[in-house]
């Protein structure tokens, strides 16, 4: 026999096969099959289906007596398992194995298989021979689906290839180990983490994991199901220490913070009467002395989000260098013509701007710059108001009456002097930069607003000048901290499902006798007609608890007004009540019973 792909002998220890019949009279494992070599194979590949070519000739063989299906040393397709029978998989009809001969000259006696073949761990339900073999010499030609490691939601859906796991093959497996629990490589999705600098909180624990309807199918990418939270599962884990939680009492601070709702830059532009390019002629040593000014009011926009539904620049989170797209123009003042205002005139302006505004004095913000600082020089100034009627009612309109919280700052080029950040624009002399940085830094600590602690800018968060900041509330809250034992191991059983039943045997039979029709499984009508009847519902412990001390200090407590009347509504405790007692004792079968947890 040659290989397909050369003219080199090829001579096979372990065949491609497919299994044609798996239902063994005798239940040892056994299976019928064919290999790519023997059974109308071209070229040593299959062609059609394997299953009908078999069906043909065992129709042939029964009509010629030559053998039945089964027949031990006739049955030219009987292969036995190659593994011992308790840890074997048997693998359905039309699905691809390996086929192992004792003498591979000989494939008539001692045919021995290993299977099936799978391709992807979604399809362990059942996978057709042709893309069972994807990962071979025979699959180049299958089409590869999507990594179940790609898909976060698929984390854990199954076994982690450090831990040993037996699968079944619809939706359930038995793991040994909890690997998948643990830092994955960074190619793939991460597990859950913990703690204030988000850091693996995990160490490797004994675990045996019994789980039933582990996935949810995903119909349009079906190789990454994702997990199912309310799966049917027994777990069993060991740790090495043990864990309690401690209640302790802690201050909890919380800001009433509300949306910002305007933002007010002032600016300068230093040196706006020397050309583009120039340099700071020797004579300006007084920096920033008499120069072209600002002062604008934005409305606060809403900031883009990746959902595009946008949210509010909030006042606690806002800061001097917070970058904001799409600031809506309220009013804008600006004196660029020479004979520029000097540094006083235009501190003066800008504070007694920001009073007004902040005071809600509309009529005296709107006033002519000559009228707020007389003695100042104010050439051509220019106004751009973005509000109709331009009037103190239009201006209220406009803020919706709500000028408040509101944040004031210097404008980006007053910034840029305040971060250090030399302008490509200007040319300076040596050391003429840092003599108007500094000049800078003056000129901005000359601007505030009562209240607000920060020179320069701040938030005002309302008009009084005591309540200038978020207010912050405190709170006493209990919390719960971790606490650890080590070396004294702490183990767990836990089962979950949304139905619970537990039942001996050996009980009584109070509500009637529960009896198994077979030992592989009750069935979903069985559970809910015989198990769930014959069944009672667990107890809750804690609330069985308070029931009963509710019960004793009513016993205790309660008097009479005349012997053999009815108890005195209130007990001598002055809080235990008749009302009380009868109100836990109607809410009992809902909260005291767990109807989905029960036993016999």
């Amino acid at each position: 026999m040659t290989n397909r792909s050369s003219f080199r002998p090829f001579k096979p220890i372990i065949y491609f096969g497919v299994c044609i019949d798996n239902k063994d009279p005798l239940g040892a494992g056994r299976i019928r099959a064919v290999n790519d070599v023997t059974a109308g194979a071209e070229h040593g590949k299959l062609y059609g289906d394997a299953v009908e070519k078999v069906k043909k000739k065992d129709k042939q063989a029964i009509a010629k007596k030559q053998y039945k299906a089964w027949d031990r040393g006739k049955d030219p397709y009987l292969h036995n398992p190659f593994l011992p029978l308790h840890l074997n998989v048997i693998p359905n009809m039309n699905e691809a194995i390996k086929i192992l001969y004792y003498d591979p000259e000989n494939n008539q006696q001692n045919a021995e298989y290993i299977g099936p073949l799978t391709s992807t761990p979604d399809r362990l339900s059942g996978d057709e021979y042709r893309s069972g073999r994807q990962h071979t010499s025979m699959g180049d030609r299958v089409m590869g689906q999507p990594s179940v490691m790609d898909n976060s939601d698929s984390i854990g859906v199954f076994p982690n290839a450090d831990d040993v796991a037996i699968q079944g093959r619809f939706n359930t497996d038995i793991v040994l180990g909890m690997s998948s629990k643990l830092p994955q490589p960074q190619s793939g999705p991460q597990p859950e983490t913990r703690g204030d600098n988000n850091e693996i909180a995990i160490e490797p624990y004994p675990q045996i994991l019994l789980r039933s309807s582990k996935f949810k199918p995903n119909l349009e990418v079906p190789s990454q199901p994702g997990f199912n939270d309310k799966m049917t599962f027994f777990q069993l884990s060991t740790f090495p220490s043990t864990l309690t939680l401690e209640e302790k009492e802690e201050t909890d601070s919380k800001k009433e913070d509300s949306p910002l709702s305007i933002l007010i830059e002032y600016d300068v532009n230093i040196g706006a009467n020397i050309g583009a390019g120039g340099s700071w002629p020797g004579s300006f040593s007084n920096g920033i002395e008499e120069n072209s000014m600002s002062f604008t009011v934005y409305k606060m926009p809403y900031k883009a989000t990746p959902e595009g539904t946008g949210k509010p620049y909030m006042s606690a989170n806002f800061s001097r260098d917070t970058e904001v797209d799409g600031l809506e123009l309220i009013y804008e003042f600006k004196s660029i013509s020479t004979p520029l205002p000097t540094k006083a005139n235009q501190i003066e302006f800008i504070n007694t701007q920001l009073r007004n505004f902040d005071s809600s004095n509309w009529t005296d913000f709107l006033k002519p710059a000559d009228s707020i600082v007389s003695n100042g020089t104010w050439t051509n100034p220019q106004y751009n108001f973005n509000f109709n009627p331009v009037d103190d009612m239009g201006l209220g309109q406009k803020m919706q009456n709500q000028p408040h919280p509101l944040y004031y700052r210097p404008g980006p080029v007053l910034r840029s002097f305040l971060k250090g950040e030399e302008s490509s624009f200007y040319q300076f002399l040596p050391g003429q930069y840092e003599e108007i940085q500094a000049n800078v830094l003056n000129y901005i600590n000359a601007i505030g607003l009562d209240g607000v602690n920060s020179e320069g800018g701040g938030l005002a968060f309302t008009e009084q000048i005591t309540q200038r900041d978020v207010k912050t509330t405190e709170t006493k809250v209990k919390v719960e901290k971790e606490k650890y034992k080590e070396n004294e191991q702490q183990g767990f059983i836990v089962g979950g499902a949304e139905k619970i039943y537990l039942f001996s045997h050996n009980s009584s039979d109070i509500n009637g006798k529960i009896l198994l029709d077979d030992n592989y499984g009750m069935n979903q009508v069985e559970l809910i007609k015989t198990v769930e009847k014959n069944t009672s519902p667990m107890v809750r412990g804690d609330q069985l608890m308070e029931l009963l001390e509710l019960m004793s200090q009513y016993m205790m407590s309660h008097t009479h007004t005349y012997p053999l009347k009815a108890p005195c509504p209130t007990c001598t405790d002055g809080t235990t009540t008749n009302q009380q007692l009868e109100q836990k004792l109607q809410e009992a079968k809902e909260k005291m019973l767990n109807k989905n947890i029960r036993i016999n």
